[in-house]
């Protein structure tokens, strides 16, 4: 009715009876399925919207696991750069351990050729005279000469393996890298993924799917992390031998 209309007048003489009230009309059962539909449509949208807040809630669980895991991929790249530190450091270490030991073979250079000078000079002034010893300097110059060559090639040998477990280590380093940047980039995407269906109604299928694909790159975070734990333990027997450290 418009608020420009007059109101109806209040007649008793049309709107009572004598000695009692008119009775009133029972409600049609017209409209009493009008309001049976009305009550169910009620109950559908507080159903739909608890859906919506169980989604936005999933989403939002969804999102704090990708920071989480975001920076737990962050730490291990913290990680990988102080690893390739210590890495150049026990490389600088190994170059001075080069360095002491061609110092330590003209040493042993320099005492062969003296031996030898000794034992040219000894020959020639008393080889008639003293056979007997000079047999026996010679044996004792020949067994040193051969221990010092023994330990020469040890050494050799050594330095060799230690720069054959560097570069191994270095690509495994470099291998390890590009895992944790595709790791990076798949979060990165995920976080996009889970961003945008937090703005937007999305099914339990596709929150289920960004769940699934959260626990996977999770899984994958932690082979990385494993990896990463064996590496530093190798860098660690490998600088030991370099520097000659239990």
């Amino acid at each position: 009715m418009s608020d420009k209309q007059p109101l109806p007048e209040i007649i008793p003489e049309r709107d009572d009876y004598i000695g009692g009230r008119r009775p009133r009309a029972t409600s049609s059962p017209e409209s009493a399925d009008r309001s049976e539909r009305t009550g169910n449509a009620g109950k559908g949208g507080v159903l739909v919207a608890l859906g919506v807040i169980a989604a936005l809630g999933l989403n939002g669980w969804l999102l704090y696991s990708a920071d989480q895991l975001q920076q737990s991929l962050t730490a291990a790249q913290s990680r990988i750069t102080d690893l390739e530190q210590r890495l150049s450091a026990t490389g600088e270490e190994m170059d001075q351990s080069a360095v002491a030991l061609q110092v330590k073979v003209k040493e042993l250079a320099t005492k062969t050729d003296e031996l030898w000078t000794q034992m040219d000079k000894l020959w020639a002034s008393a080889w008639r005279r003293n056979q007997a010893e000079i047999k026996a300097l010679e044996t004792a110059s020949k067994e040193q000469l051969s221990k010092i060559t023994s330990e020469l090639n040890q050494l050799t040998t050594k330095a060799n393996n230690n720069q054959k477990s560097v570069e191994a280590y270095t690509a495994q380093i470099d291998i390890l890298k590009e895992q944790l940047d595709l790791s990076q980039r798949s979060l990165s995407s995920l976080k996009s993924q889970m961003e945008a269906a937090s703005k937007t109604q999305v099914s339990a299928k596709s929150v289920s799917d960004l769940g699934r694909q959260l626990q996977a790159l999770q899984s994958s975070n932690d082979k990385l992390q494993d990896r990463l734990t064996t590496l530093e333990k190798w860098r660690y027997s490998v600088q030991s031998q370099a520097t000659g450290t239990p």
